[in-house]
């Protein structure tokens, strides 16, 4: 009996430490459900800044990535740009020298000129010779020789037929050309 007595006041015991719990539950609970509350609407609008986050970080990498892509493709244009940009200085550079070297063709073909006029001049004192002795040997009259000029080329005429010619010209039979 003592056992049974002591096992009653022990479930009594148990049933207001029991009451007591849920009294002091219910109690905490009240008090701290407001902090559960605020910690839970916290914690969604952390979750809610996450995913606002995440997205914008997804945003900026896009962002980045068309960032590079475009720096990418303005530095092949800078170095294609820079390329163009030696070409056009060199042919620049050559279009310069050239005019200097029209000039030096041009003192080349005038010093070539003046050669050859001196050369045709030089010629024609020869060929004026040369008719004088011609002369000498046909002994006739000087009146009857006839000399005429066509461009640079000299003809020396007995009774109209060519007897020499420079530059190895027309030939004349009677004042007029048969080749």
């Amino acid at each position: 009996m003592l056992l049974q007595h002591e096992l009653h006041d022990q479930q009594v015991v148990r049933q207001d430490l029991e009451g007591e719990i849920s009294t002091t539950a219910a109690r905490q609970s009240a008090e701290i459900q407001p902090q559960i509350d605020a910690i839970e609407a916290a914690v969604d609008e952390a979750k809610g800044e996450l995913e606002r986050q995440r997205g914008l970080f997804e945003k900026l990498t896009r962002e980045r990535n068309e960032a590079t892509n475009r720096m990418q493709e303005l530095r092949t244009a800078k170095t294609d740009n820079e390329t163009k940009r030696s070409q056009l200085a060199a042919q620049m550079v050559k279009s310069r020298s050239d005019p200097d070297k029209m000039r030096k063709q041009a003192e080349v073909v005038n010093s070539a000129l003046s050669a050859l006029e001196k050369e045709s001049m030089r010629m024609g004192e020869t060929l004026h010779g040369l008719e004088s002795e011609l002369v000498q040997q046909v002994r006739l009259p000087p009146y009857r020789l006839a000399f005429t000029r066509y461009c640079h080329h000299q003809y020396c005429m007995v009774y109209g037929i060519t007897i020499g010619s420079r530059w190895g010209g027309r030939i004349l039979r009677n004042g007029r050309a048969i080749v």
